[in-house]
């Protein structure tokens, strides 16, 4: 049981807001488009030995609406061993006149690139911020293909110590340039992946920033679109991502689709988050269109109907599986004062690393922005977190109005966060939550 917050102060108004919230594990859940003319499958591939300065090339993404489109590149040189051992980056120049307005864009990561007409691998990385030409990093195929376990060639990867050393990579580039004294950001670093908050106040996002921005995101408000039938038929250029929420609120990744084979899915050119194997639904993106920005280009996304299932994050890409989404957490939080009543209902990824942020971002969103919520009262929590094969955790807590300008609502979502936090990170054995009812009085 929590120790009360006994810290009340003289002001407090005689004012009370109920609210109920419930989350339980559930047991498990179950038109026509013009495009370039894109590759169905991997087909042919090209090493990066055999590419060399001033070859011309071309990748495909998506700028706005369906429309996968075509631009050209031209290659600069090939960086062996620029993110570790054996990990080589083909530096390109992206040609024409949307990406030369744009620039390399939060989002296009995963845009395939196809030098002599065979798949040469996936934009992954940008060179520096206000640059005045848009050059980008290309992450080899053979890497990308590797990163979801299929050998291409000379894509196998043999070296699990190479894979291990990569996993520096996010910070190598950085830390390279200040060793050297570069200026201005001139360095390589991954291209920003979206994370499109949908039914989520700004000021929700700016509370949680601090989390937000260590992950590689930029945050990009955007809308939910009713799922369509072709939503699972993707070719390279299309948008994909993970989920993170749905329901009355989503949070949802977008990258682009470098390749498919068969059911298989292969985004980013880079890791979400380098989660390794995962269990994550995957979600169709829709493109309204790009917003061109000299500091940071970016794609405004919807999401849209849920295609399968997120497999792996890993250095190199983003993988997927075409077929069923896995369970999610179902929520629903019921706030009741004198003015009324109001319910959100979402559903959560059941993650250790993602579910904590991702409860107490949507807690405090669903109690924060609703017209029967106010500052200045006292809020009582009582909540019981059903775990297989253990006792029920009982959790009390009272937050008195603080004398600060966090919201009131902060630590009400907080609290929740830090039990579910400890309840993931326990070093004795792996918790399943088969549910919980919270009570917010």
């Amino acid at each position: 049981m929590l120790p009360a917050n006994r810290s009340l102060h003289s002001f407090v108004r005689n004012q009370r807001i109920l609210l109920l919230a419930m989350l339980w594990i559930a047991a498990g859940l179950p038109g026509s488009r013009c495009l370039a003319q894109v590759p169905a499958a991997v087909g042919e591939t090209i090493s990066v030995d055999q590419l060399r300065p001033g070859m011309q090339g071309y990748a495909y993404t998506i700028f706005a609406g369906d429309q996968v489109e075509k631009f050209d590149l031209e290659v600069i040189g090939v960086m062996p061993n620029f993110l570790g051992p054996k990990q080589s980056i083909i530096l390109v120049q992206l040609k024409g006149p949307k990406v030369e307005h744009t620039g390399v864009v939060a989002g296009m990561s995963g845009s395939p690139v196809y030098i002599d007409g065979k798949l040469a691998g996936a934009i992954s990385l940008k060179l520096g911020v206000f640059t005045k030409e848009p050059i980008a990093g290309v992450t080899p195929i053979a890497d990308v293909l590797a990163g979801g376990g299929i050998s291409q060639g000379s894509a196998a990867v043999n070296s699990p110590q190479g894979t291990a050393s990569n996993r520096l990579a996010s910070n190598l580039a950085g830390q390279f340039s200040g060793l050297a004294g570069v200026q201005g950001g001139a360095e390589l670093h991954s291209i920003e992946t979206p994370l499109v908050f949908s039914g989520v106040h700004p000021a929700t996002i700016q509370r949680f920033s601090s989390q937000l921005d260590g992950m590689g995101f930029v945050a990009a408000q955007g809308g939910t679109v009713p799922a369509r039938p072709d939503d699972a038929q993707l070719a390279p250029g299309d948008m994909a991502g993970m989920v993170l929420v749905q329901g009355d609120l989503s949070i949802n990744s977008a990258c682009t689709v470098t390749a498919v084979q068969g059911d298989r899915v292969f985004l980013c050119g880079h890791p979400f988050l380098n989660l390794g194997d995962v269990q994550l639904p995957m979600a169709r993106s829709r493109v309204l269109t790009t917003l061109s920005s000299e500091m940071a280009s970016t794609k405004i996304v919807n999401a849209g109907g849920p295609i399968g299932t997120i497999t792996g994050d890993h250095l190199t890409a983003v993988t997927g599986k075409l077929g069923p989404a896995p369970a999610m957490i179902p929520m629903e939080l019921t706030t009741k004062s004198a003015l009324g009543e109001k319910t959100i209902r979402a559903q959560i990824v059941n993650h250790p690393k993602l579910t904590p942020l991702l409860v107490a971002l949507t807690a405090f969103n669903g109690l924060t922005q609703n017209i029967v919520y106010g500052e200045g009262t006292t809020l009582k929590l009582n909540a019981e977190i059903k775990l297989k094969g253990h006792a029920a955790v009982q959790i009390e807590n009272t937050f008195a109005p603080g004398d600060v300008l966090n919201p009131d609502g902060m630590s009400v979502a907080l609290s929740v966060m830090s039990v579910f936090t400890r309840l993931f990170t326990n070093q004795f054995e792996a918790l399943q939550v088969e549910g919980a009812s919270v009570l917010r009085d």
